[in-house]
């Protein structure tokens, strides 16, 4: 009865992570925070133990560190039957795993690396029994169905460290990881902004014109700009996933923030973008990440007036290379950063 109870277990995460594929809403996964998971599998006995392969249940509790590394401590018991009697057996196993995502993992299809040591406990009926230390390796992949819910499946080989036996493994499982949500995906809360009775961005204590016109552009003194030829324009590329200003553009922006510096009244626009990978809401605010990371190392490192640059965040939206390709998704994670002279029109 309980093999049954077993098989139809996996069946059904089976299935759960088909539907996750394709019925449910691929949202952002959480990448930190404590897991619990529930599964089953089969394992292939060695022969030298003389008891029949089975069918298995597994339980387990685990702590995610990130979007890489995870940590887990299962517990599996089974009873199956011994080949050289009509007797059977029950067989124990304690057991630590620890996985390496190949890809960071944000809720598609990742593979994924493990390595695991347990102590298995094996009692026949008859009263003999093995004790036996096993080190194991494999291999798996794992999907998100829910930012808290996902579904692995892995396989891997144990060796016994004391008997010498080696087994084979396959387990499928749910997880349920207890976190927040990335932090991308958070609403924040900032203090109250200043008053801006004309609503052009610019605060009232620094608005020279105070009567622009809704949705003007406007320059750091509130007062429409007249450009003239002094413009610069410039490209900041990112790491998958990622805000984080790239060694190798730092450069750039002391270049933007020397632009800047060498004439007076500059309008200066940060535009960010991503590639198509993860759920759209995720990108466009991981892309104004990226414009504001900009902005924020021109205002702190520069001393660039932060009322001079405006920020926005375009996701997905408009790519300038295929993102089918890895060289295509490395150009579209990128912002752009256009500074241009005016000339300021008092009223």
């Amino acid at each position: 009865m309980y093999r049954n109870i077993f098989k139809r277990t996996i069946l059904g995460v089976t299935i759960a992570a088909a539907l996750g594929n394709t019925a449910i809403a691929s949202d952002h996964a959480i990448a930190q925070g404590f897991t619990f998971s529930l599964g089953g599998g089969y394992h292939w006995l060695d022969s030298d133990r003389k008891v029949d392969d089975s069918w298995t249940p597994d339980i387990g509790i685990g702590y995610r560190f990130n979007d890489r590394w995870s940590t887990e401590a299962a517990f599996s018991r089974f009873t199956t039957d011994q080949s050289n009697n009509d007797n059977d057996a029950t067989i124990k196993s304690y057991r630590i795993d620890g996985f390496y995502d190949l890809i960071p993992w944000q809720g598609d299809w990742t593979p994924y690396v493990l390595a695991s040591i347990d102590h298995q406990y094996l009692d026949r009926d008859e009263g003999s029994s093995d004790r036996d230390n096993r080190l194991g390796m494999g291999g798996g992949i794992r999907k998100a169905l829910t930012p808290n819910l996902s579904v692995k499946t892995d396989i891997r080989a144990l060796q016994g460290m004391d008997t010498g036996n080696t087994d084979t493994a396959f387990n499928v499982a749910l997880t349920w990881t207890f976190g927040s949500a990335p932090a991308a995906m958070n609403q924040t809360t900032s203090a109250l902004p200043p008053a801006d009775s004309d609503m052009d961005g610019v605060p009232d204590d620094r608005d020279q014109c105070s009567n622009t016109p809704a949705g003007a552009v406007v320059d750091q003194y509130g007062c429409t700009p007249a450009f003239d030829a002094m413009e610069m324009d410039m490209l900041v590329e990112f790491d998958f996933n990622s805000a984080d200003i790239r060694s190798i553009d730092k450069g750039k922006l002391k270049e933007a923030a020397d632009f800047v510096k060498e004439h007076r009244n500059v309008q200066v626009s940060v535009e960010g973008h991503s590639d198509s990978r993860g759920a759209a809401a995720y990108n466009q605010k991981l892309s104004l990440n990226r414009a504001e990371a900009v902005k924020t190392v021109l205002v702190d490192q520069y001393d660039i007036s932060a009322y001079t640059i405006k920020t926005m965040g375009l996701g997905e939206t408009q790519p300038v290379a295929s993102n089918e390709t890895p060289e295509g998704r490395q150009q579209n994670r990128r912002v752009i950063i256009e500074a241009m002279e005016v000339e300021v029109d008092m009223e």
